[in-house]
């Protein structure tokens, strides 16, 4: 056979493969890559090859959600992990504000933007003062609440184990609460049971409280996803694995 002969057919399909299709499939590489890098978001170098395959997906692509969401998870990341220097960790949870609270808006239904649009307020705020945090406490909830609607299992059942950890933070006065705590903390536990961090605050909580056999047998729930779980436990769960395990250590040497 000629070249000629599969001329036609070459001429079809480069004119069905329109410029959107094009762009979708740049958008994609650039999230798969962004992905790949972030898998190892707990070496500097990983997790700035990540942010750089993000930033350029949603510059390059602004009215993607998930390139919008993506690049602010990324962010967080930086702030928490690498770096020390107060103001410049202000400086980016108010730009992963900005991002995933942009596409929130744009897009009410995405439930990992809402998600991280509350994680940058809730740490902003928290940089920001104990009157920024008041102020923006009840939107970060609402945000939270419509997170675990759209997506529960986001983030390795984020939006319920963070709501867990404003209730348990809070002072009573604040509307402060032990028991919505451990509720939503159940939660997280409940949609996501194969990661070892959801077991963790609910553990730590049960033992403040002071019931040890309900924290013992948590954590050694908790310590056993690392063997038992179908698939690889997240990089934040193998982190708390030395935690889950110096809970059940302390208690052998108080007993």
């Amino acid at each position: 056979m000629t070249a000629s002969r599969y001329l036609p057919k070459l001429i079809l399909f480069f004119s069905l493969v329109t410029p959107a299709v094009f762009a979708k499939a740049h958008l994609a590489v650039l999230l798969e890559r962004g992905d790949t890098a972030f898998g190892k978001r707990n070496q500097k170098e990983a997790l700035k090859r990540a942010l750089s395959f993000y930033k350029e997906a949603q510059s390059r692509f602004p009215q993607s959600s998930e390139a919008a969401w993506k690049y602010s998870m990324a962010l967080h990341s930086l702030a928490t992990r690498f770096t020390e220097e107060e103001a410049t960790r202000q400086s980016l949870f108010h730009q992963g504000v900005e991002i995933a609270k942009t596409a929130a808006t744009r897009e009410p239904d995405c439930g990992p933007c809402q998600f991280w649009t509350a994680i940058h307020m809730a740490q902003y705020g928290e940089l920001a003062g104990i009157f920024k945090m008041i102020s923006t406490l009840s939107e970060i909830k609402e945000r939270l609440e419509q997170a675990a609607l759209l997506s529960p299992e986001h983030a390795m059942g984020g939006p319920y184990r963070v709501l867990g950890t404003i209730y348990q933070s809070l002072p009573g006065i604040l509307g402060g609460d032990n028991d919505k705590a451990i509720s939503y903390f159940q939660k997280a536990v409940a949609i996501v049971p194969n990661e070892a961090i959801n077991y963790l605050p609910l553990a730590k909580l049960k033992a403040i409280e002071g019931d040890l056999t309900s924290a013992w047998n948590i954590a050694k729930a908790g310590l056993q996803m690392k063997d038992s779980a179908k698939d690889p436990i997240s990089l934040e769960s193998k982190e708390t694995l030395p935690e889950l395990s110096q809970i059940i250590t302390t208690m052998v040497a108080e007993n």
